[in-house]
């Protein structure tokens, strides 16, 4: 299995017995003719601290350094690098909000 659907799994499996809205894209890439990408989106509400937490657990499960991309008191959003594309993730303490997203490299 592929590292960047690895974590979007075990991110669910941290979390037992939550919901997820799961929202799939694709989009035609004018570049590559006849290729198409898929982006995956899953959004759960959580509190801030839980999701900050939670970058943090699988940061050990997986042995992989979040990229920080944004860090402040009121929003954290971090990138996982996987050799298919990426997983990035965003806590969001005003919405209550933890939203996950896996891209392939494009």
């Amino acid at each position: 299995m592929r590292r960047a659907a690895l974590i979007a799994i075990i991110a669910i499996a941290v979390l037992p017995g939550t919901t997820w809205a799961l929202e799939t894209e694709t989009r035609d890439m004018s570049l590559l003719p006849g290729t198409t990408w898929a982006q995956e989106t899953e959004t759960q509400d959580m509190s801030f601290d839980s999701c900050v937490g939670l970058i943090a657990k699988m940061a050990t499960q997986f042995g992989v350094a979040p990229i920080n991309i944004v860090e402040t008191t009121a929003l954290r959003i971090v990138r996982f690098p996987a050799t298919d594309g990426s997983v990035v993730m965003t806590c969001s303490r005003d919405d209550g909000k933890m939203i996950l997203t896996k891209s392939p490299h494009q």
